[in-house]
């Protein structure tokens, strides 16, 4: 797959904060963060889905997220080619980088930098990868920022819950799911009628 615009091989600048079992990260909301590193997606073994753009950060309550944004291809359209590259500029400006001369410098330039950022959250459906059982899952996205110090806002209707097809669509597979692996649904118990 040939990337055009932003003519990168594998940036990893900055640090990538390794996760533990204590590991806080961000939920959807407006945040001040710090941008911590950079990463491609090449820089990812066996990586087969689109080329992206992933900055880690940081929130003033140390919790841990990322902004990532698609990198154009020669197989967009020109509308789709322009919204990619000024979401991504946008970003850099809100981080305080003003040279845009050589892409992986401006990139580069954004850690260590200060910014404000909302997350939302879309929901998608997956399965559990042992029982496979469908389940709806949020993912947390970047959204946009603004300058550290600026005004960020964020409301729960920026959110983006299952449609109601896709709900419909999911609580069918959930029931199949059910009849087909054996499930038995819960039920309330009196424990006044309990034998013990």
């Amino acid at each position: 797959m040939k990337v055009e615009a932003f003519n990168l091989s594998a940036i990893v600048a900055g640090k990538k904060e390794k996760s533990t079992k204590e590991t806080k990260y961000v939920r959807e909301g407006s945040y001040s963060c710090t941008v911590t590193g950079v990463e491609t997606s090449d820089s990812r073994d066996n990586y087969q889905g689109a080329p992206y753009i992933q900055f880690n950060i940081t929130t003033t309550s140390n919790e841990l997220g990322r902004a990532r944004f698609w990198v154009v291809r020669e197989s967009d359209k020109p509308s789709t080619r322009e919204w990619k590259s000024k979401r991504l500029k946008e970003f850099l400006i809100d981080c305080g980088v003003k040279d845009f001369s050589n892409d992986s410098d401006s990139i580069k330039g954004a850690v260590n930098k200060k910014v404000n950022i909302t997350f939302i959250y879309e929901e998608y459906v997956g399965h559990n990868k042992d029982t496979d059982e469908p389940v709806v899952r949020k993912a947390i996205r970047y959204a946009w920022s603004s300058k550290d110090g600026a005004k960020i806002g964020y409301k729960d209707s920026y959110n983006k819950p299952l449609s109601i097809e896709d709900r419909k669509q999911f609580e069918l597979e959930h029931k199949e799911w059910k009849s087909n692996s054996g499930a038995v649904e819960a039920t309330d118990i009196d424990e006044d009628d309990l034998p013990f």
